[in-house]
């Protein structure tokens, strides 16, 4: 914004993490900022304990959004950008779960990379489950649907982890448009099988959360063998 660099913006984050009360607009640093008394007000409201991701982040795209269409020529293409941030933040509660899979799992495409994108549309596209959250395809497969993998040998012996698991499964398959493939290999040759199992690759089980109910004699194919 006109008026704070990189520095001035570092001094604000740092002087804000020490001391919440140092959000005045009489403040020199919030001085330097176009606005500043509106300014200090959105981070005082941000704040708020009782506030979500999503209303801290729709706050503070109202006051960013005339910043960014005199910053940006092309801002009605990027304009897609800021309604995506505000629909993966409706998904959390808590501003730190938010930023914590923001970090570890950025969106990887913005709407202007998208639109200025002429290569061939038939791509293949990897990703997290944690990354798809929001998207959806034509046809999705979803990789190691065993045990030890889906859930994780982490979570096993833990009913909370197991639920968590449970719903990342359910957030993988509902990606899928049209086609949904679940793929489970004959044999576990990674180096967390050898790590667990202490020796060579071993036959690997089917996920327990298709073993439920009646669900693979529903939907298997079992003369394919296709899910």
């Amino acid at each position: 914004m006109r008026g704070v660099g990189p520095k001035t913006a570092e001094k604000m984050f740092k002087r804000i993490s020490e001391d919440k009360s140092a959000l005045s607009s009489d403040d020199k640093l919030f001085k330097k900022a176009k606005d500043a008394e509106r300014l200090s007000r959105v981070f005082k409201e941000a704040y708020n304990e009782e506030k979500t991701p999503f209303d801290i982040i729709k706050m503070f795209n109202v006051y960013y959004e005339p910043i960014f269409r005199e910053k940006y020529d092309d801002f009605h293409k990027r304009v897609n950008d800021l309604g995506s941030l505000e629909k993966i933040a409706s998904r959390y509660e808590k501003m730190e779960d938010f930023l914590t899979d923001m970090a570890l799992e950025p969106p990887e495409e913005s709407a202007v990379k998208k639109n200025n994108d002429n290569t061939d549309k038939s791509k293949l596209v990897l990703s997290t489950i944690h990354s798809a959250k929001g998207l959806e395809w034509h046809t999705v497969f979803i990789i190691h649907v065993s045990e030890g993998c889906v859930p994780s040998y982490q979570s096993i012996g833990n009913d909370d982890s197991i639920e968590e698991e449970r719903r990342l499964l359910y957030v993988a398959m509902t990606r899928a448009k049209e086609n949904l493939y679940m793929l489970k290999p004959m044999m576990d040759f990674s180096p967390r099988n050898y790590m667990v199992n202490k020796g060579g690759p071993s036959f690997t089980e089917i996920s327990r959360f298709l073993k439920e109910g009646d669900i693979l004699k529903k939907y298997i194919n079992y003369e394919t063998g296709i899910f």
